[in-house]
């Protein structure tokens, strides 16, 4: 499958459970996550750790230049999106804004751009050890 047809769906899913959680109105099988001990910071980390993983993967692995940093675009993009949405819930009733939730999200981000780049790795060395035995 290509990136993008994973990271469509994925977005849409993450964008649907947000909306929910706005409203207070999250499902049942989300809220016995979030019931477990530490379910709610293992459900940022896996969720921001998908979304930077796809973002990267749907990114090419593309760079943008800041000053004299070269940021991941996919990864970057992710952890904008998903670092603004954490701070929007000081404004949004429904919701408790926690700073360990905005850790989670982003060591998720960070997790996902580190695992994005160990696949990119591993597929480079088949690709040289194909080359040298074919």
């Amino acid at each position: 499958m290509r990136p993008l047809s994973l990271l469509i769906p994925y977005v849409a899913a993450l964008v649907g459970l947000i909306v929910l959680a706005d409203q207070g109105a999250l499902p049942p099988w989300a809220m016995a996550v979030y019931g477990l001990p530490g379910g709610d910071l293992a459900a940022h980390l896996g969720l921001a750790g998908g979304l930077s993983l796809l973002a990267e993967r749907a990114s090419g692995r593309a760079l943008v230049v800041v000053g004299r940093l070269r940021l991941p675009l996919g990864s970057g993009l992710a952890g904008l999106a998903l670092g603004a949405e954490e701070l929007s819930q000081i404004a949004i009733p429904a919701r408790v804004f926690s700073p360990l939730d905005l850790a989670a999200t982003l060591c998720g981000v960070v997790l996902g751009w580190v695992l994005a780049r160990a696949l990119q790795r591993r597929k480079n060395q088949r690709t040289v050890r194909a080359r040298s035995t074919g």
